[in-house]
């Protein structure tokens, strides 16, 4: 009830967290931590895990996201 308070705190001042999963990886947005191995073509370069959550400030980054990012290996 606290944490879910705080966020909506953060919210109206203008305060706002990253949507990361299933988007492309942004070094301006992003921190990869790890890659990790996918099969589907789509899934390459983009973010499969969000470890933790970024927050933005009127336009401004005040943490990235920590995220793993989807690496495509094309096997013969």
């Amino acid at each position: 009830m606290i944490h879910k308070q705080l966020l909506e705190g953060l919210t109206q001042t203008g305060v706002q967290p990253i949507d990361s999963l299933n988007q492309p990886f942004d070094p301006n947005l992003h921190e990869a931590i790890q890659i990790r191995a996918v099969e589907k073509k789509e899934q390459d370069n983009m973010v499969v895990q969000e470890i933790q959550t970024g927050y933005i400030y009127k336009e401004k980054l005040l943490r990235p996201a920590k995220v793993v990012v989807g690496k495509f290996n094309q096997s013969s």
